[in-house]
């Protein structure tokens, strides 16, 4: 029997039964002895997972395996990502440290100078990228459609 990831154009990663199950299980047990924050639920020193009712989390993994695969840039590694219940989830490696948000008001100028040219290196190496092969056009255009409906612009009332 198929499941909610196995539709066509999906882009779920390494989704199966078992990595399901083993996922759902470690967020409601193991989880507990983490701290969460957002949408981001440590389930082992190494793992975490990022859980959302979108879509887009799909794209998101996608995307980190694109970039790993095609630059230089540090991305965390992704093991499966899925969609269950209307919900989707994207298992991937934990990287430990503080956010670049917490840590930018105790770094020096030469800190903060070195950050920025990190920032642009990795924006120029983005740029540099070819434009993908949009050959799955329809469900594409789908995606765009559905999100423009839903995440159109909101009235200012």
């Amino acid at each position: 029997m198929p499941t909610e990831a196995q539709r066509p154009g999906d882009l779920a990663i390494k989704d199966t039964a078992m990595r399901r199950c083993l996922t759902l299980l470690a967020m409601k047990t193991i989880a507990r002895f983490y701290r969460c924050d957002g949408p981001c639920v440590p389930i082992a020193p190494w793992v975490i997972v990022k859980k959302g009712e979108d879509i887009d989390l799909l794209t998101e993994a996608a995307t980190m395996i694109f970039i790993a695969s095609q630059t230089n840039i540090p991305v965390p590694h992704v093991y499966c990502s899925f969609i269950r219940k209307k919900s989707t989830y994207i298992v991937m490696e934990r990287i430990p440290g503080k956010t670049l948000a917490a840590s930018w008001p105790g770094l020096s100028d030469l800190e903060r100078e070195h950050v920025l040219m990190q920032l642009r290196n990795i924006i120029q190496e983005l740029r540099a990228l070819p434009a993908p092969d949009y050959s799955d056009y329809n469900w594409i255009n789908a995606q765009m459609t559905k999100m423009m409906t839903t995440n159109g612009p909101k009235s200012s009332a």
